[in-house]
C-alpha cells in the first residue's frame, strides 16, 4: 500500500519518501526500510522512539510528503493471536505524529459498525484520528490458524 501511495503522489509531483518494511530487496530510489535491528530486545524503548523521529525528521527536510508503514498490527485479533499488542505501533505513535492515517484491514466483508469500532480502539489507543481504511488483498484463514498455532494468510 505505501509503494503504491508513493507512487500516485510521485505522479501528481509530490516528492515522497516512503518507509517501509519487509520487502526483501525491492527498496528503490525514495523507498527506505526501516531496520528490524531497531526493533529487536536489544534497545530499549526510548532508543527506539529516537530513531525511529531521527529517520522521519531527516527524510522530512528532503521530501514533500514521508509515508511511514508501520510494521504489524495494532490491535489483537483474538486471544490466541496477540500481535504483540500493538507494541510496535505504540513505539511508531510515540515517535511520530502523523498528518493523515490509514489503517490496514485483513480481507473481509466488513459491517460499518465493526469498522466503526476498531477506528474508535485505535483512536483510544494511539491517541490518533483514523482518516481511511484500507482493506488487504490478504484474508485471514482462523480456522487454518488455529489449527496450525500460526497466523495463517
Amino acid at each position: 500500500m505505501e509503494l503504491e501511495l508513493q507512487k500516485c503522489l510521485k505522479q501528481k509531483g509530490y516528492k515522497v519518501a516512503a518507509i517501509v518494511s519487509g520487502l526483501n530487496g525491492l527498496i528503490g530510489k525514495d523507498t527506505f526500510c526501516f531496520e528490524k535491528k531497531y526493533l529487536n530486545g536489544k534497545n530499549r524503548n526510548e532508543e527506539i522512539i529516537i530513531n525511529i523521529n531521527a529517520a522521519v525528521k531527516r527524510l522530512e527536510q528532503d521530501y514533500d510528503i514521508v509515508i511511514v508503514g508501520i510494521p504489524g498490527a495494532c490491535l489483537s485479533f483474538n486471544p490466541q493471536y496477540s500481535n504483540d499488542f500493538g507494541i510496535t505501533t505504540q513505539l511508531f505513535m510515540c515517535a511520530i505524529e502523523p498528518d493523515y492515517s490509514v489503517l490496514m484491514l485483513p480481507y473481509m466483508r466488513y459491517e460499518e459498525a465493526f469498522i466503526s469500532h476498531v477506528k474508535d480502539e485505535v483512536q483510544k489507543r494511539y491517541d490518533i484520528t483514523i482518516n481511511d481504511i484500507g482493506i488487504s488483498e490478504f484474508a485471514i484463514d482462523m480456522d487454518a490458524s488455529f489449527e496450525q498455532k500460526r497466523c495463517v494468510f
